[in-house]
Protein backbone atom coordinates (compact mmCIF):
# COMPACT_ATOMS: atom_id res chain seq x y z
CA UNK A 1 0.00 0.00 0.00
CA UNK A 2 0.83 3.73 -0.21
CA UNK A 3 0.37 5.53 2.83
CA UNK A 4 0.60 9.53 3.91
CA UNK A 5 -0.13 10.68 6.91
CA UNK A 6 0.84 13.69 9.50
CA UNK A 7 4.69 12.08 9.19
CA UNK A 8 6.57 15.52 9.56
CA UNK A 9 6.50 18.18 12.65
CA UNK A 10 6.73 21.47 11.68
CA UNK A 11 6.60 25.53 13.62
CA UNK A 12 5.78 28.56 12.15
CA UNK A 13 8.53 30.23 10.27
CA UNK A 14 6.99 33.72 12.01
CA UNK A 15 7.71 37.17 11.76
CA UNK A 16 11.11 38.17 9.58
CA UNK A 17 11.83 41.75 8.96
CA UNK A 18 8.31 42.88 9.86
CA UNK A 19 6.81 40.09 7.36
CA UNK A 20 4.50 37.44 8.73
CA UNK A 21 4.78 34.52 6.92
CA UNK A 22 1.61 32.92 8.52
CA UNK A 23 1.45 29.14 7.57
CA UNK A 24 5.04 29.15 6.34
CA UNK A 25 6.67 26.55 8.71
CA UNK A 26 10.01 24.83 9.51
CA UNK A 27 10.56 21.24 9.64
CA UNK A 28 11.15 19.97 12.96
CA UNK A 29 11.28 16.43 12.60
CA UNK A 30 9.89 13.29 10.84
CA UNK A 31 8.64 10.59 12.60
CA UNK A 32 11.21 7.93 11.29
CA UNK A 33 9.79 5.21 13.66
CA UNK A 34 6.44 5.21 12.34
CA UNK A 35 8.04 5.41 9.03
CA UNK A 36 10.40 2.51 8.99
CA UNK A 37 7.44 0.39 10.98
CA UNK A 38 5.28 0.68 8.05
CA UNK A 39 8.67 -0.09 5.39
CA UNK A 40 9.08 -2.98 7.26
CA UNK A 41 5.71 -4.42 6.38
CA UNK A 42 6.59 -3.61 2.83
CA UNK A 43 4.35 0.07 2.27
CA UNK A 44 5.15 2.66 0.39
CA UNK A 45 5.59 5.96 2.21
CA UNK A 46 4.52 8.90 0.73
CA UNK A 47 5.91 12.12 2.42
CA UNK A 48 4.16 15.44 1.48
CA UNK A 49 5.37 19.27 1.82
CA UNK A 50 3.18 19.70 4.66
CA UNK A 51 4.06 19.75 7.97
CA UNK A 52 1.65 19.31 11.36
CA UNK A 53 1.88 21.10 15.07
CA UNK A 54 0.89 19.57 17.95
CA UNK A 55 -1.88 22.41 17.91
CA UNK A 56 -3.39 20.85 14.59
CA UNK A 57 -2.47 24.05 12.44
CA UNK A 58 -1.32 22.81 8.90
CA UNK A 59 2.17 24.68 7.65
CA UNK A 60 3.72 24.60 4.08
CA UNK A 61 7.10 23.52 4.00
CA UNK A 62 9.73 23.31 1.54
CA UNK A 63 9.62 19.85 0.01
CA UNK A 64 13.87 19.52 0.32
CA UNK A 65 13.82 20.23 3.85
CA UNK A 66 11.21 17.66 4.35
CA UNK A 67 13.52 15.55 2.06
CA UNK A 68 16.34 16.10 4.04
CA UNK A 69 15.05 15.84 7.86
CA UNK A 70 13.56 12.51 6.47
CA UNK A 71 17.00 11.22 4.73
CA UNK A 72 18.66 11.93 8.25
CA UNK A 73 16.31 10.95 10.61
CA UNK A 74 16.02 7.78 8.44
CA UNK A 75 19.65 7.20 8.31
CA UNK A 76 18.93 6.81 4.95
CA UNK A 77 21.94 5.45 2.47
CA UNK A 78 21.24 7.69 -0.63
CA UNK A 79 18.89 10.70 -1.37
CA UNK A 80 17.63 11.92 -4.63
CA UNK A 81 17.13 15.11 -5.87
CA UNK A 82 15.23 16.00 -9.29
CA UNK A 83 17.06 19.51 -10.44
CA UNK A 84 16.69 21.14 -14.01
CA UNK A 85 19.95 19.47 -15.29
CA UNK A 86 23.38 22.14 -14.62
CA UNK A 87 26.55 20.90 -14.37
CA UNK A 88 29.52 21.30 -12.90
CA UNK A 89 32.61 22.66 -15.05
CA UNK A 90 36.71 21.71 -13.76
CA UNK A 91 38.09 24.70 -15.69
CA UNK A 92 41.40 23.41 -15.24
CA UNK A 93 40.52 19.82 -16.49
CA UNK A 94 40.06 18.50 -19.90
CA UNK A 95 40.16 20.52 -22.81
CA UNK A 96 37.17 22.72 -24.41
CA UNK A 97 36.73 24.60 -21.35
CA UNK A 98 36.99 21.85 -18.87
CA UNK A 99 35.63 18.54 -17.85
CA UNK A 100 32.28 17.62 -16.35
CA UNK A 101 32.23 16.65 -12.57
CA UNK A 102 30.06 14.69 -11.65
CA UNK A 103 31.44 13.66 -8.08
CA UNK A 104 31.56 16.07 -5.18
CA UNK A 105 33.27 15.44 -1.80
CA UNK A 106 31.55 17.44 0.82
CA UNK A 107 34.56 19.75 1.54
CA UNK A 108 35.15 20.84 -2.66
CA UNK A 109 30.83 21.43 -2.52
CA UNK A 110 30.98 23.73 0.62
CA UNK A 111 33.71 25.75 -1.02
CA UNK A 112 31.74 25.82 -4.57
CA UNK A 113 28.36 27.07 -2.50
CA UNK A 114 30.49 29.63 -0.50
CA UNK A 115 31.69 30.81 -3.57
CA UNK A 116 28.19 30.52 -5.49
CA UNK A 117 26.55 32.62 -2.23
CA UNK A 118 29.34 35.27 -2.68
CA UNK A 119 28.68 36.02 -6.17
CA UNK A 120 24.50 35.56 -5.65
CA UNK A 121 25.64 38.50 -3.26
CA UNK A 122 23.81 36.41 -0.42
CA UNK A 123 25.80 36.62 3.01
CA UNK A 124 23.97 35.46 5.72
CA UNK A 125 23.36 31.34 4.49
CA UNK A 126 19.94 32.04 3.04
CA UNK A 127 18.81 31.93 -0.63
CA UNK A 128 16.35 34.50 -1.54
CA UNK A 129 14.21 34.01 -4.84
CA UNK A 130 11.63 36.90 -5.02
CA UNK A 131 12.65 39.49 -7.39
CA UNK A 132 15.68 37.62 -7.91
CA UNK A 133 17.36 38.33 -11.43
CA UNK A 134 15.56 36.38 -13.88
CA UNK A 135 18.93 35.75 -15.27
CA UNK A 136 20.56 34.21 -11.96
CA UNK A 137 17.29 32.43 -11.16
CA UNK A 138 18.89 28.88 -12.15
CA UNK A 139 21.69 29.52 -10.18
CA UNK A 140 19.67 30.09 -6.72
CA UNK A 141 17.74 27.08 -7.34
CA UNK A 142 20.91 25.12 -8.01
CA UNK A 143 22.76 26.27 -5.28
CA UNK A 144 19.25 25.34 -3.56
CA UNK A 145 19.64 21.88 -4.10
CA UNK A 146 23.42 21.64 -3.26
CA UNK A 147 23.07 23.32 0.55
CA UNK A 148 20.22 20.77 0.96
CA UNK A 149 22.89 18.35 0.06
CA UNK A 150 25.69 19.84 2.13
CA UNK A 151 22.99 19.33 4.70
CA UNK A 152 22.12 15.76 4.09
CA UNK A 153 25.78 14.55 3.57
CA UNK A 154 27.28 16.38 7.16
CA UNK A 155 24.33 14.64 9.11
CA UNK A 156 25.17 11.27 7.78
CA UNK A 157 23.45 10.43 5.02
CA UNK A 158 25.91 8.43 2.69
CA UNK A 159 25.65 9.98 -1.06
CA UNK A 160 23.21 12.86 -2.25
CA UNK A 161 22.47 12.32 -6.32
CA UNK A 162 21.20 15.58 -8.18
CA UNK A 163 19.41 14.18 -11.32
CA UNK A 164 17.85 15.78 -13.95
CA UNK A 165 14.39 15.79 -14.59
CA UNK A 166 14.18 16.42 -18.08
CA UNK A 167 16.32 13.61 -19.39
CA UNK A 168 13.88 10.07 -19.67
CA UNK A 169 15.35 7.50 -17.70
CA UNK A 170 18.28 9.50 -15.50
CA UNK A 171 17.32 8.05 -12.43
CA UNK A 172 18.51 4.50 -13.98
CA UNK A 173 21.39 5.64 -15.74
CA UNK A 174 22.62 7.71 -12.26
CA UNK A 175 22.06 4.70 -10.05
CA UNK A 176 22.26 1.53 -11.82
CA UNK A 177 25.49 2.05 -14.78
CA UNK A 178 29.29 2.83 -13.96
CA UNK A 179 28.86 6.42 -15.57
CA UNK A 180 25.95 7.99 -14.43
CA UNK A 181 25.08 10.97 -15.76
CA UNK A 182 23.87 12.91 -13.04
CA UNK A 183 26.04 15.08 -9.90
CA UNK A 184 26.87 12.79 -6.77
CA UNK A 185 27.61 14.33 -3.27
CA UNK A 186 29.19 12.30 -0.73
CA UNK A 187 31.46 12.78 2.06
CA UNK A 188 35.34 12.77 1.68
CA UNK A 189 36.17 9.47 3.02
CA UNK A 190 39.99 9.51 2.73
CA UNK A 191 39.90 13.23 4.21
CA UNK A 192 43.24 13.92 6.21
CA UNK A 193 45.41 11.65 4.09
CA UNK A 194 48.38 12.52 2.29
CA UNK A 195 52.07 11.45 1.28
CA UNK A 196 54.01 11.02 4.21
CA UNK A 197 57.72 12.54 4.70
CA UNK A 198 60.91 12.46 6.64
CA UNK A 199 59.67 14.40 9.15
CA UNK A 200 56.55 11.12 9.80
CA UNK A 201 59.44 8.57 10.13
CA UNK A 202 59.45 8.36 14.19
CA UNK A 203 55.33 8.66 13.86
CA UNK A 204 55.12 5.76 11.94
CA UNK A 205 57.71 3.63 13.71
CA UNK A 206 55.30 4.20 17.39
CA UNK A 207 52.27 3.08 14.87
CA UNK A 208 54.14 -0.13 13.47
CA UNK A 209 55.61 -1.18 16.56
CA UNK A 210 52.87 -2.95 18.84
CA UNK A 211 51.86 -4.34 15.77
CA UNK A 212 55.14 -5.73 14.97
CA UNK A 213 55.86 -7.29 18.72
CA UNK A 214 52.72 -8.81 18.22
CA UNK A 215 54.03 -10.50 14.95
CA UNK A 216 51.17 -8.79 13.00
CA UNK A 217 53.41 -6.93 10.56
CA UNK A 218 56.76 -7.69 9.55
CA UNK A 219 59.79 -5.72 11.20
CA UNK A 220 60.98 -2.39 9.28
CA UNK A 221 63.66 -0.96 10.89
CA UNK A 222 64.22 3.17 10.85
CA UNK A 223 66.38 2.97 8.33
CA UNK A 224 64.00 0.78 6.29
CA UNK A 225 61.41 3.36 6.67
CA UNK A 226 63.67 6.16 6.00
CA UNK A 227 64.75 4.81 2.55
CA UNK A 228 61.17 4.14 1.62
CA UNK A 229 59.19 7.10 2.89
CA UNK A 230 57.82 7.80 -0.44
CA UNK A 231 55.86 4.94 -0.99
CA UNK A 232 54.28 5.68 2.51
CA UNK A 233 50.53 7.53 3.40
CA UNK A 234 49.49 8.67 6.62
CA UNK A 235 46.25 9.97 7.74
CA UNK A 236 46.58 12.92 9.38
CA UNK A 237 43.93 15.05 12.05
CA UNK A 238 44.69 18.00 14.05
CA UNK A 239 48.11 17.78 13.47
CA UNK A 240 48.70 13.84 14.99
CA UNK A 241 49.43 10.84 12.32
CA UNK A 242 46.96 8.16 13.30
CA UNK A 243 47.18 5.75 10.65
CA UNK A 244 49.38 4.64 8.05
CA UNK A 245 50.00 2.22 4.77
CA UNK A 246 52.51 1.52 1.98
CA UNK A 247 52.13 1.63 -1.65
CA UNK A 248 54.36 -0.71 -3.81
CA UNK A 249 54.54 -1.30 -7.58
CA UNK A 250 55.40 -4.46 -9.40
CA UNK A 251 55.57 -5.10 -13.47
CA UNK A 252 53.64 -8.48 -14.11
CA UNK A 253 52.92 -9.45 -17.41
CA UNK A 254 49.59 -10.98 -15.90
CA UNK A 255 48.13 -7.57 -15.18
CA UNK A 256 48.02 -4.90 -17.11
CA UNK A 257 50.56 -1.94 -16.17
CA UNK A 258 51.57 -4.29 -12.75
CA UNK A 259 49.98 -3.93 -9.93
CA UNK A 260 50.14 -2.45 -6.32
CA UNK A 261 50.78 -3.78 -3.33
CA UNK A 262 49.01 -2.51 -0.17
CA UNK A 263 51.53 -2.80 2.83
CA UNK A 264 52.25 -1.99 6.44
CA UNK A 265 48.77 -0.67 7.29
CA UNK A 266 48.29 0.39 11.11
CA UNK A 267 45.40 2.41 12.81
CA UNK A 268 45.89 4.40 15.96
CA UNK A 269 43.54 2.43 18.78
CA UNK A 270 42.45 5.87 19.22
CA UNK A 271 40.62 5.75 15.62
CA UNK A 272 39.30 2.04 15.96
CA UNK A 273 35.69 1.66 14.23
CA UNK A 274 35.75 5.07 13.01
CA UNK A 275 35.98 4.23 9.15
CA UNK A 276 40.02 4.99 8.53
CA UNK A 277 40.75 1.78 7.09
CA UNK A 278 37.86 2.36 4.69
CA UNK A 279 39.76 5.43 4.01
CA UNK A 280 43.15 4.26 3.18
CA UNK A 281 41.40 1.63 0.74
CA UNK A 282 39.53 3.78 -0.92
CA UNK A 283 42.54 6.20 -1.25
CA UNK A 284 44.90 3.52 -1.95
CA UNK A 285 42.80 2.08 -5.26
CA UNK A 286 41.99 5.58 -6.26
CA UNK A 287 45.66 6.36 -5.91
CA UNK A 288 46.54 3.03 -8.48
CA UNK A 289 43.98 4.23 -10.89
CA UNK A 290 45.70 7.14 -11.40
CA UNK A 291 48.43 5.22 -12.01
CA UNK A 292 46.62 3.32 -14.97
CA UNK A 293 46.77 0.13 -12.59
CA UNK A 294 43.38 -1.85 -11.77
CA UNK A 295 44.84 -4.46 -9.63
CA UNK A 296 45.79 -4.13 -6.06
CA UNK A 297 46.79 -7.10 -3.47
CA UNK A 298 47.72 -7.54 -0.47
CA UNK A 299 49.08 -10.14 2.35
CA UNK A 300 47.74 -10.84 5.42
CA UNK A 301 47.56 -13.57 8.10
CA UNK A 302 45.37 -11.84 10.33
CA UNK A 303 42.47 -10.00 8.60
CA UNK A 304 41.50 -12.01 5.63
CA UNK A 305 37.79 -11.53 6.78
CA UNK A 306 38.13 -7.54 6.22
CA UNK A 307 39.34 -7.49 2.58
CA UNK A 308 37.40 -10.32 1.87
CA UNK A 309 33.87 -7.72 2.75
CA UNK A 310 35.57 -5.44 0.35
CA UNK A 311 35.69 -7.53 -2.72
CA UNK A 312 39.23 -8.74 -2.52
CA UNK A 313 39.51 -12.53 -3.62
CA UNK A 314 42.49 -14.88 -2.24
CA UNK A 315 45.02 -16.29 -4.89
CA UNK A 316 47.49 -19.05 -4.47
CA UNK A 317 51.53 -17.14 -3.81
CA UNK A 318 51.95 -18.28 -7.38
CA UNK A 319 49.51 -14.92 -8.17
CA UNK A 320 52.42 -12.68 -6.82
CA UNK A 321 54.09 -10.30 -8.99
CA UNK A 322 57.69 -12.38 -9.60
CA UNK A 323 59.96 -9.87 -7.62
CA UNK A 324 57.33 -10.09 -4.78
CA UNK A 325 57.21 -14.12 -4.94
CA UNK A 326 60.58 -14.27 -4.53
CA UNK A 327 60.49 -12.60 -1.21
CA UNK A 328 57.38 -14.04 0.35
CA UNK A 329 57.92 -15.57 3.46
CA UNK A 330 56.88 -19.09 3.51
CA UNK A 331 57.54 -20.17 7.20
CA UNK A 332 55.00 -16.91 7.77
CA UNK A 333 52.56 -18.33 4.95
CA UNK A 334 50.39 -15.35 4.65
CA UNK A 335 47.54 -15.33 2.56
CA UNK A 336 47.14 -13.37 -0.54
CA UNK A 337 44.41 -11.41 -1.86
CA UNK A 338 43.70 -9.36 -5.06
CA UNK A 339 41.64 -6.81 -6.48
CA UNK A 340 40.32 -5.44 -9.81
CA UNK A 341 39.02 -1.75 -10.11
CA UNK A 342 37.50 -0.88 -13.11
CA UNK A 343 36.77 2.83 -12.73
CA UNK A 344 36.36 5.44 -9.61
CA UNK A 345 32.97 5.27 -9.87
CA UNK A 346 33.33 1.76 -9.04
CA UNK A 347 34.50 2.88 -5.94
CA UNK A 348 32.46 4.68 -5.35
CA UNK A 349 28.99 2.39 -5.32
CA UNK A 350 31.48 -0.19 -3.07
CA UNK A 351 32.01 2.63 -0.04
CA UNK A 352 28.33 2.62 1.07
CA UNK A 353 29.02 -1.13 1.86
CA UNK A 354 32.65 -0.82 3.56
CA UNK A 355 31.07 2.02 6.04
CA UNK A 356 28.80 -0.62 7.06
CA UNK A 357 31.03 -3.25 7.28
CA UNK A 358 33.51 -1.96 10.45
CA UNK A 359 36.10 -5.12 11.46
CA UNK A 360 34.73 -6.45 14.67
CA UNK A 361 38.18 -6.95 16.17
CA UNK A 362 39.77 -3.76 18.22
CA UNK A 363 42.68 -3.58 15.28
CA UNK A 364 42.92 -4.93 11.14
CA UNK A 365 46.31 -4.26 10.17
CA UNK A 366 48.04 -6.41 6.97
CA UNK A 367 52.13 -6.77 5.71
Amino acid sequence: QVISGNFVKAIPFGVRGGIDFKYTGIVQRVNAKRIMSLLDQGDIVLLGHLGYSPSAHVFHCRSEEVAVKAAVELQAEKLVFFHNGESVVDVTRGRDGGAVVHNLSLNVAQRFSDKLMSELGETDGRVRHSDADPMSQWKRQFLDYILCSIKAVSNGVSRVHLVSRHIEGSLISELCTRDGMGIMVSYDLYDGVRNANIRDVQALINLMRPLEKQGILVTRPPEQIEREIERFFVFERDGDVLACFQMIHYEDDRYSNGAFEMSCVAVSPALQREGIGNALLSYCLRKALTQGVNNVFVLTTRSSHWFMDRGFEERPPEALPPKKYATYDHRRNPKVYFKSVEDSKHIDQEEIMWVRAQPKANSFSIN
